[in-house]
């Protein structure tokens, strides 16, 4: 259980709803509970992002190199989420 009082937000003061949840303070959004949120409050995240370097030798015949003339080739890591099948950061 959250204590709301002691809290303060950016915005104002966290003022609660009857049922004892937290309310926007911009306004009413349309969406209810904490939506896809983990959490009430800040849900703080941090997602690195692994990216090489790969040069590229003149005269090298590869897919990866065949519309860039000369220069440097960056690759970045990505997963492919199983449930989803969308691509994501790791």
């Amino acid at each position: 259980q959250v204590d709301f009082e002691s809290r303060r937000s950016f915005e104002q003061a966290i003022v609660c709803s009857p049922i004892g949840r937290p309310l926007n303070p911009r306004g009413r959004t349309g969406i209810s509970g904490r939506g896809l949120l983990g959490k009430w409050g800040p849900n703080h995240a941090a997602d690195p992002i692994v990216v090489r370097r790969k040069p590229i030798v003149p005269g090298a015949v590869s897919h990866e190199t065949a519309d860039i003339a000369g220069g440097v080739l960056f690759q970045m890591v990505a997963i492919q989420r199983r449930d989803t099948e969308q691509w994501a950061i790791p």
